[in-house]
This record gives structure tokens, C-alpha cells and sequence, in this order.
């Protein structure tokens, strides 16, 4: 995972504007970024494409041994903007084989990225895909890297996750504790104004539906200002897998802080 970490991060390495010709510089940068991760033999090609897009091409670039990976990077006539895509095809993940696409664009001044796209596909259908604006400083190794990504905020964040029997299998939850009782318990003590009551019973749906859910859970996070990543999961990353009444409703509540939370359950749609 560090090698994927380092071959897709570099869209926020501060590179210069790219003219066709600075692209083989540009990669020779990346891969003096990528080293800084541990990453020492990412080799590959990179050519100048159409449209002003630099693309990179390594399918040994990362740890998951992709069939096929690639990236590219284009900055706008404004030299303070990034846009960058990335591709791989049957990444060996522990979750099976999984297709992506990320597609995001970056102020470099201020550390504002909106994600654009992010898909994940395996081939039994489990997916996820998510947009949203997120800010983080820029940086230019693994050292600063790490700090920026642990201080990063968001203000919207929307998920579609693609739920099968088999991902929730492998989640290693215990759905005999997280039951839709101690779900709706929790849920009563985080206020309307962060949970409505549909957001509540659709998210109900989802858990009675559970470990044999299948279908789309669309998620959606608005904060009123930004907030960090971390306070958001790291409630939930605490519970284990078989949380008491208490320590779920403990984790909605400190995650929901200042954030309207929006679910949407569509069984069977995939």
C-alpha cells in the first residue's frame, strides 16, 4: 500500500506549470518523491499526451500488482491549478481484484482539492465510488506527506458503496452485536438537525438488512466548516468489532460533531 501511496500522491507534488516538454523532468521528480516512501524501483515511461496532459505508465508502480496502471497531470493556464487521473485495472488488493479511476483537481496556493471522481470496481460487483472538496497543505516527501494527510479537512463528502454479502463478510463485523436496536439507540441520541429522520430509518433498513445485504448505500457529509478526515473515522475505528449500545452512540456523536449526515439504502441496486 505504501507503493500505491506514493505512485498516486504525486498530484500534489509542487511541480511547476508543464509544458510537452517538461513532462520527462516532471517524472524524474515523482520518481525522487516515490523514493522517499521506500518506493526505489518505480520505473516506467512517460509521454506527452493531447490537451496539455503529461502521461505516466508503470505497471510496476505499485504494490497490488495492477495489470495495467497509469497516470497523468495537467495544469491549467493558471499555474497554481493541478488536475490529475490515475487508472489501474485488477489490482491485487486483500479484498479481491479491484478496477479504479481518481480524478481530482488542486489549488496549489491553498491546499483546496476537489475529488472529482473516485471508483473502485471488483469483479463480484462490491464497489465504492466519492466526491468531495477536501484541503490539504502541500508537500513535497513522505515526511510532509504523512503530516498533511493526517491534518486533512473536508466540507462534502458523498460515497456510493456497493455492498455484498462477501465485503461485509470481509469487514469482520459482528453483526450480532451491531444489530438495528443498538443502531436505533445510538442514533437517538444525535440530534435532527445532524440526522434526519429518514437518514435514520433508511440507515436502519440498511443494518436490518445486514450481513446479507445487497445493493447501494449512498452516504452523504456536509460540515459547516471544514473539518478534519481523522475526527470523522476515528470514532468509529475505535469501536472493534462487536460495540456496546454506549460506544456506538459515543462514536455517532463525536464523528456528527458540526456535520449533517445524509443516507440513502437502495436494496438490490448495484
Amino acid at each position: 500500500m505504501r507503493r500505491l501511496l506514493a505512485a498516486s500522491l504525486f498530484a500534489l507534488l509542487p511541480l511547476p506549470a508543464l509544458a510537452d516538454t517538461d513532462c520527462a523532468r516532471a517524472w524524474a521528480e515523482i520518481r525522487t518523491f516515490a523514493a522517499s516512501f521506500g518506493v526505489a524501483n518505480l520505473t516506467g515511461s512517460v509521454t506527452s499526451g493531447a490537451e496539455g496532459w503529461c502521461r505516466f505508465t508503470d505497471s510496476n508502480a505499485t504494490s497490488f500488482r495492477p495489470a495495467n496502471a497509469e497516470g497523468r497531470v495537467r495544469f491549467s493556464a493558471r499555474e497554481d491549478t493541478r488536475s490529475v487521473e490515475m487508472f489501474f485495472s485488477e489490482g491485487d488488493t486483500p479484498l479481491g481484484p479491484l478496477d479504479g479511476r481518481f480524478a481530482a483537481t488542486q489549488d496549489i496556493q491553498t491546499g483546496s482539492v476537489q475529488v472529482n471522481d473516485l471508483q473502485i470496481q471488483g469483479g463480484d460487483g462490491r464497489g465504492l465510488r466519492m466526491s468531495g472538496q477536501l484541503r490539504a497543505t502541500p508537500f513535497a516527501d513522505a515526511a510532509q506527506a504523512q503530516e498533511a494527510l493526517a491534518a486533512m479537512t473536508f466540507t462534502t463528502l458523498s460515497f456510493d458503496f456497493t455492498v455484498t454479502p462477501d465485503v461485509l463478510a470481509d469487514l469482520q463485523i459482528d453483526f450480532s452485536e451491531v444489530t438495528r436496536s443498538a443502531v436505533d439507540t445510538a442514533l437517538r441520541g444525535v440530534g435532527e438537525a445532524q440526522v434526519n429522520s429518514r437518514t435514520k430509518r433508511e440507515f436502519l433498513r440498511f443494518i436490518g438488512a445486514a450481513p446479507n445485504a445487497r445493493g447501494t448505500l449512498r452516504v452523504t457529509m456536509d460540515a459547516s466548516e471544514a473539518r478534519p478526515i481523522a475526527a470523522l473515522v476515528a470514532p468509529f475505528l475505535a469501536l472493534g468489532h462487536a460495540p456496546s449500545e454506549a460506544a456506538l452512540a459515543k462514536a455517532f456523536a463525536a464523528a456528527l460533531e458540526d456535520t449533517t449526515l445524509a443516507v440513502i439504502w437502495n436494496p438490490g441496486r448495484m
